[in-house]
């Protein structure tokens, strides 16, 4: 897996950096897997680029590889 961000304002999870409002390089997925970000809340930048969610802690992401349990949104 290419390299991940993870935003720090609401956990979303992109490969783009540019994606991320508030980017945080992360090494993998047990980074951040099966934790809630602090703010559900997310960014209105990431609101069309989320296409997935964690069934397990609810973190969005752009694709289902980046979190353990993906849903379609």
């Amino acid at each position: 897996m290419s390299e991940l961000y993870e935003c720090q304002t609401c956990g979303v999870i992109s490969q783009e950096r540019g994606h991320v409002c508030s980017p945080k390089s992360v090494e993998s997925r047990a980074d951040f897997c099966g934790t809630t970000p602090e703010d559900a809340q997310m960014c209105d930048s990431m609101k069309e680029s989320r296409h997935y969610h964690c069934d397990n802690c609810g973190r969005p992401a752009e694709k289902a590889s980046m979190v353990c349990s993906p849903i379609k949104d």
